[in-house]
């Protein structure tokens, strides 16, 4: 395995090198990827990744775009 995605801190790890990448900005992305798709089920997939993304972390700021995701969720 090339590298794990860690649940209480947003981050992905890489194994082979022991550096950790910040994911948030990466998931911060997904929204306005979903402000520029029209389909539904579309938006609900990458909708569904930033919360898997973003679930059981302990950053405040992963907890604040966890809730914004879960608001996005239930309009879609």
């Amino acid at each position: 395995m090339a590298g794990t995605v860690g649940a209480e801190d947003a981050e992905y790890y890489y194994r082979c090198c022991d550096r950790r990448t910040d994911l948030l900005p990466h998931v911060k992305k997904f929204l306005q990827i979903c402000e520029s798709i029209s389909s539904h089920d579309d938006i609900k997939k990458i909708l569904n990744l930033g919360v898997h993304v973003l679930q059981g972390s302990q950053r405040s700021a992963a907890k604040r775009l966890l809730h914004v995701f879960d608001i996005a969720m239930g309009k879609v």
